[in-house]
């Protein structure tokens, strides 16, 4: 025994150490934990065949977790006590394999208090009310409070008390401090709870509900798709109304994703931040930026022992991935071909992983998947349902996604280009989601370097679905310089002058009521004003002008300008006896 109680001592001084020298973040990652790993050792205690039911209380700053699984025996409050788990070397799987889970919880309070019934022997059980105590702040007390509960074990086991023939639920309660951090920590293990809870019920067959301060959850429906048997419909209740998942079962993977269905069409729903990505069985917390981009889960993933990650290099774990991936693959397929699916974009969300060889994997193989498949509906002016890939079979762009650099300007850039069959740019309501799995790529200077240089107005006027040029390049010329800043507009625009053809702006003058008979008389004279003046009717640049004068052309400086020609012209007639050209001399 006193080998076994110095292993434990060891093992546990050694967890709290780790759990109170752990930085900030670190202790917030383990504060997480707490709810998982109380609900991970109570899915242990089903009774074979059956399911249990869970409950969490907090109020008053107490938390009281229970389930009706099986009771503790012998072994399992030796376990709890020294934190040398036998479940390991048992041959029934377990999903808790580390007996050191249980001591994240202690970041809720170092005492906890366990009620319910113990086993004597076979359907025989009696009354258990024992409390676990990590105090202390030195090695010798962690030893003198281990030895004092192995004591008070013996004495439960081998002590004559009254039994009964059936067993009460177990109860943890822990009592909190008034902590602000630990406070947080209970009502944020409450709030992602409620966030995986769908998750947690869809691929854990062990739970049959979870009641979270009074409100119930429960999985109630699971209907299997007419067109892929592995996709399924799972339905999940609630106090506030049934979610439901999509999920994709291959044997030992799963895949999942939040739906919501209106009127015969399924909308996927996006994945919040704060959900791990991947679970086995239940949320592994630290893989919320996992590159897979919805839910997947299997119960023989090889896990990290902190339970925050998958190991790596494990040929297991990838093995399990590439069944994952393929499933994903099926996902996409099974949309194209129900064709009553919306918003696909929030189950096509990837994060971009360096440092591991199965997130490469999975981000190298969705991204290139996903990119030549039509699954981004087209905006077009009839109102179809059209899609379109990203890319063609060539690995070239096809679709255009406004960017802007305040996006408060993204919806406005979006109804400029809707009227502008110059690029292909997806609906509306999607063009945002789309723009977080590709990126955008469509910019005011695409516009302008693309359809812009080298143009007319005759031929721009054709890219118009319907309406104005002159209004719609007077739109696009304000948003822009709202979007980006006058003093860039003006480096890099071209604009149409009055021989309707785009000219770089440096090059333009703003025609300040000219009158038109001094401009014949200067085009007369060789003088091509009109290609230097801004077509009249673009006024997105007026206060630009207002700022720089030197840039605005008059009747007044139109009549020195032909003063200035005509002297010009007969000097060289005077001195070098030129020939005054018949069209000049007309006039």
């Amino acid at each position: 025994m006193n080998k076994v109680l110095d292993a434990s001592s060891n093992t546990i001084w050694d967890e709290l150490k780790k759990i109170r020298e752990s930085t900030e973040a670190t202790k917030k990652i383990i504060r997480r934990r707490w709810i998982w790993e109380l609900i991970q050792n109570a899915s242990d205690c089903t009774p074979k065949n059956e399911k249990i039911d869970i409950g969490i209380d907090y109020a008053n700053n107490k938390v009281i977790f229970s389930h009706n699984g099986l009771p503790f025996s012998y072994e399992n409050l030796l376990d709890l006590i020294t934190q040398i788990s036998s479940k390991q070397s048992s041959e029934e799987k377990k999903i808790g394999k580390f007996g050191t889970g249980f001591m994240s919880t202690h970041l809720l309070s170092e005492i906890v208090q366990i009620e319910g019934s113990f086993v004597k022997k076979e359907h025989n059980y009696t009354k258990l009310d024992f409390t676990v105590d990590r105090t202390g702040n030195e090695y010798s007390d962690i030893k003198t409070n281990t030895k004092i509960m192995l004591e008070q074990l013996g004495i439960l086991n081998n002590g004559q008390s009254e039994l009964k023939d059936h067993y009460d639920d177990t109860k943890f309660i822990y009592l909190i401090e008034d902590d602000v951090e630990i406070m947080e920590a209970v009502e944020q293990g409450i709030k992602d709870l409620n966030e995986t809870m769908p998750y947690v019920l869809a691929f854990n067959n062990n739970i049959n509900s979870i009641t979270c301060n009074g409100d119930v959850y429960r999985k109630v429906k699971e209907l299997t798709s007419s067109i892929n048997e592995k996709v399924k419909l799972v339905q999940i209740e609630g106090p506030n109304g049934n979610r439901e998942l999509l999920i994709l079962n291959d044997n030992s993977v799963t895949i999942a994703c939040a739906i919501e269905r209106i009127d015969n069409e399924i909308h996927f729903l996006p994945i919040s931040s704060s959900i791990p990505k991947v679970f086995c069985e239940f949320p592994l917390v630290g893989t919320e930026e996992f590159s897979f981009p919805i839910i997947v889960n299997s119960a023989i993933f090889e896990v990290e022992r902190d339970r925050n990650a998958i190991r790596d290099n494990n040929e297991a774990n990838m093995e399990l991935i590439i069944k994952a991936v393929s499933l994903f693959k099926e996902l996409i397929s099974y949309c194209l071909e129900h064709k009553s699916t919306r918003n696909e974009f929030n189950i096509c969300i990837l994060n971009k992983s360096n440092e591991s060889n199965i997130q490469e994997y999975c981000y190298t193989e969705i991204k290139k998947y996903i990119e030549k498949k039509p699954i981004i509906p087209l905006h077009n002016d009839l109102g179809g349902s059209n899609r379109i890939a990203f890319k063609n079979s060539s690995d070239q762009i096809v679709i255009g996604i406004p960017l802007t650099i305040d996006e408060e300007n993204r919806d406005l850039f979006w109804d400029i280009l809707s009227n502008f069959k110059g690029v292909t740019i997806p609906t509306k309501n999607t063009y945002q989601g789309w723009a977080k799995v590709f990126g955008t790529n469509v910019p005011f200077s695409w516009i302008n370097d693309t359809f812009f240089k080298d143009s007319n107005i005759e031929k721009l006027n054709s890219y118009l679905t319907n309406g104005n040029i002159l209004e719609w390049l007077n739109m696009f010329y304000n948003l822009w310089i709202q979007d980006a800043g006058i003093d860039k507009v003006v480096t890099a625009a071209f604009v149409p002058n009055q021989n309707n053809e785009f000219v770089k702006f440096e090059r333009i003058y703003l025609d300040n009521n000219i009158d038109w008979e001094l401009k014949n008389i200067l085009v007369l004279l060789e003088e091509n004003i009109l290609f230097t003046l801004l077509i009249k009717e673009i006024t997105a640049f007026e206060r630009y002008f207002q700022e720089n004068p030197k840039r605005v052309k008059t009747s007044e400086k139109c009549s020195e300008k032909i003063d200035e020609r005509v002297s010009q012209i007969l000097s060289k007639e005077t001195i070098d006896r030129i020939e005054r050209k018949e069209h000049i001399q007309n006039h």
